[in-house]
C-alpha cells in the first residue's frame, strides 16, 4: 500500500502536520507515548505583536549565542497566526499568564493546569478524527531509492511482525532522545529511532551534544521520572539547600535559563541537597494537580520537595530549512527530533510546544505544495538491537561532562554496542566541543570560546564532523 505521506510521531507537532495536509492521503504512525502529552507547563506566545522582539531576545539569551537568528525571527513571528488558527479550532487555554524561566514577562498559557500537553494534545487528535489513517507501530527502518538520494517509505514493526509501506514523503515527528538515559522525564520510547535512522541514511545532524537537563525533576527512583513544572516557580516556589535557605541568588535567581538552574541545584546536591520549596503556593490541587498527585503518590511534604536535574530535551537534531525540509529529499522533520535554530544551546521554556505548532504546520503546507516523485526503491537502513548503557551515557553526559569521562564512555562503546550509531554520534559531538556553551558544560573547558554549530553525516561507514 503507497500512501501520499507518511507522518510518524503523534506528538503536537506530528498531529499539526496531520492537520495540515488536507486532500492527501496520509498514514499517522503513533506510537506508546509523547512527550508532548507529558509537557507540563504550557506554549509560550507573544503577549501581542509588541512583545514580539522581547519573546525573541528572551529566546536568543536563552540559546547561548547559538541559536539561529532567521528561524528564532521566522518561528516567533509566525506565533500569533498559529494562536489564531489553534483558537479558531476551537481551543481555549486557562485564564491569565505564567511567568516561566528566561522570560522578561509572564507569557505562557497554560491550559489544564499543569497538564497544557495532554490538553493541547487530546484536543489536535480529536480534531483530526478519521481525516487520516492511523496505525499503532513502531518505526524501524527506512527506505530510500537506489542512489540513495531520496525516502521512499518505511518500515513499522506491530505486535512483533514488521511491514513495508511505501510513501511519497515521510515526515519525522519522533520526539526527542531521553529513553537512553538513566533519569529523565522523557518517555521510555524515546530512544531517538527516527534521528538514529535518518542519520544512518545520510541526513545531516547538528548540535547532537545540546541536550536539556530540567532542574526540577522529583529525586525518586522510577521512570520515567516526574518534573515539578517551572511553572511553579513562577507562582512563587522556591529553591532552597538544605537548610532551607535560596541558593540560586547569585546565579540569576529562580527563574533564570534552564542550563543555568540545572547547574546550580547540580552544586547544591554536592554539598547537602536541593529541594523545592512550594507552600507560597496556596492552592496547589486546583493551579498544579500534577504536582499535587506527584506528591501524594511520593509521600513529599510541601516544604522540602527532593529535587535533581532530569534529562528533559534534545536541542539537537536533524539539521532542517524553514519547511522542513531535511538534507534527503522527501524527508522531512519537525518537533524534538529536528534542529530548527530556534533553541540554540538551551530552550527556552515553553518554546517547544510553540515550535511543534508552527513547525507541524509549515511541513504540512510544504508538503501540499510538493509535485508527485516516482523512483524505484533500492535499500533500507534499520535500527541496530544493541544499545549502549543508559549509565554510562548518563554519567559521560551529564549536567558537567568531562574528557576524561567522554573518553571512558566512547571506550566502553568499542567494547559492548559498536553499532550504536546515535549514541557515538552523541558522545563525538561533545568531545569535540571543547567550551562551556549552555547546556553543554565542559568542567575541563569551562568558558565559552565562540563555537559554531556541531554538524555531523556519514561519510560511508564513518562519522564525519563537518
Amino acid at each position: 500500500m503507497k500512501y501520499d505521506v507518511i507522518v510518524v510521531g503523534a506528538g503536537v507537532a506530528g498531529l499539526s502536520t496531520a492537520l495540515s495536509l488536507a486532500g492527501r492521503r496520509v498514514l499517522l504512525v503513533a506510537g506508546r507515548e509523547s512527550a508532548s502529552r507529558m509537557a507540563l507547563g504550557g506554549v509560550a506566545f507573544p503577549l501581542n505583536t509588541d512583545d514580539i522582539d522581547s519573546h525573541i531576545s528572551d529566546t536568543l539569551k536563552a540559546g547561548a549565542g547559538l541559536c539561529v537568528e532567521s528561524s528564532v525571527r521566522g518561528i516567533i513571528n509566525d506565533a500569533l497566526d498559529t494562536l489564531e488558527w489553534l483558537e479558531s479550532t476551537g481551543f481555549r487555554f486557562d485564564k491569565g499568564l505564567n511567568h516561566e524561566g528566561g522570560h522578561e514577562v509572564a507569557r505562557v498559557r497554560r491550559c489544564g493546569g499543569d497538564r497544557s500537553g495532554a490538553t493541547l494534545t487530546t484536543h489536535l487528535d480529536n480534531r483530526l478524527g478519521g481525516r487520516v489513517e492511523r496505525v499503532d507501530a513502531r518505526l524501524t527502518g527506512l527506505f530510500l531509492d537506489e542512489f540513495g538520494g531520496r525516502i521512499r517509505g518505511v518500515e513499522l514493526q506491530r505486535e512483533g511482525k514488521t511491514q513495508r509501506v511505501d510513501a511519497e514523503t515521510v515526515v519525522l515527528a519522533t520526539g526527542g532522545i531521553g529513553g537512553r538515559f538513566e533519569a529523565s522525564s522523557n518517555p521510555l520510547n524515546a530512544t531517538g529511532a527516527g534521528l538514529e535512522l535518518a542519520l544512518a541514511a545520510g541526513a545531516m545532524v547538528r548540535d547532537l551534544e545540546m541536550i536539556q537537563f530540567h532542574p526540577t525533576g522529583l529525586d525518586v527512583l522510577t521512570r520515567p521520572t516526574p518534573i515539578i513544572s517551572e511553572a511553579l516557580r513562577g507562582a512563587g516556589a522556591r529553591l532552597v539547600d538544605s537548610s532551607g535557605q535560596p541558593f540560586m541568588q547569585e546565579l540569576g535567581g529562580d527563574l533564570a535559563p534552564r542550563d543555568i538552574v540545572a547547574r546550580g541545584v547540580e552544586r547544591a546536591l554536592q554539598t547537602g541537597g536541593a529541594f523545592l520549596d512550594l507552600t507560597p503556593i496556596k492552592d496547589l490541587q486546583r493551579e498544579f494537580p500534577s504536582a499535587a498527585l506527584a506528591l501524594r503518590t511520593w509521600g513529599l511534604s510541601l516544604d522540602r520537595v527532593p529535587i535533581r536535574p532530569l534529562v528533559h530535551y534534545h536541542m539537537g537534531g536533524l539539521l532542517v530549512d524553514e519547511e522542513g525540509r531535511t538534507s534527503i529529499d522527501g524527508l522531512f522533520a519537525c518537533g524534538e527530533v529536528a534542529s530548527t535554530g530556534l533553541h540554540g544551546a538551551n530552550r527556552l521554556a515553553s518554546n517547544s510546544l510553540l515550535e511543534g505548532l508552527v513547525c507541524g504546520r509549515r511541513v504540512g503546507r510544504a508538503i501540499g505544495a510538493e509535485e508527485s516523485h516516482s523512483t524505484r526503491s533500492g535499500f533500507k537502513v534499520e535500527n541496530v538491537r544493541a544499545r549502549f548503557s543508559p549509565r554510562t551515557l548518563s554519567l559521560a553526559m551529564g549536567v558537567s561532562r568531562s574528557q576524561e569521562m567522554l573518553e571512558m564512555a566512547l571506550e566502553e562503546l568499542e567494547r559492548s554496542a559498536p553499532q550504536d550509531l546515535l549514541a557515538r554520534a552523541i558522545l563525538l559531538s561533545a568531545y569535540h566541543r571543547r567550551e562551556s556553551c549552555g547546556a553543554h558544560h565542559r568542567a575541563d573547558f569551562p568558558d565559552r570560546v565562540g563555537l559554531g554549530h556541531t554538524l555531523m553525516v556519514m561519510d560511508g561507514d564513518e562519522l564525519s564532523i563537518a
